[in-house]
């Protein structure tokens, strides 16, 4: 992640690409049927 903020700043933010990443880790738990449990 900070290498591509790094190199490409202006449309990504850390707090863009966590919400990004946190949309698709939600899609394909959704997808997939994953329940993950601690």
């Amino acid at each position: 992640m900070p290498a591509l903020i790094k190199i490409s700043p202006k449309p990504y933010t850390e707090e863009k690409l966590l919400s990004d990443l946190k949309s698709a880790t939600d899609y394909y738990k959704d997808a997939f049927a994953i329940r993950c449990t601690q």
